[in-house]
């Protein structure tokens, strides 16, 4: 009976890793000589449905100007990342 439920257990817990999705990661260049990289970055993702499966990573001491707003769908979620700054 323990045996069977300890091979239960390790199959459920290798099929929950397998399923699993590992998210999409975007690399935002910064606007330097342009603007509106990150607004352009989060619309192509949206009109793909693949937002919530998407991390957008900003660059260290990068510089983003926003050309609108960003609204995030409903049931959808955002998430920007960048490295640390660190002293500047």
């Amino acid at each position: 009976m323990m045996r069977g439920l300890r091979v239960f257990l390790v199959i459920a817990l290798f099929a929950t890793c397998a399923f699993a999705q590992q998210k999409d990661t975007v690399y935002v260049a910064s606007d330097l000589t342009g603007e509106g990289n990150l607004n352009r970055a989060i619309q192509e993702k949206i009109d793909a449905g693949t937002l919530s499966n998407t991390v957008f990573k900003l660059e260290r001491l990068g510089y983003y100007i926003l050309t609108g707003t960003i609204t995030v769908p409903q049931g959808q979620h955002l998430e920007i990342v960048g490295p640390p700054v660190g002293r500047t």
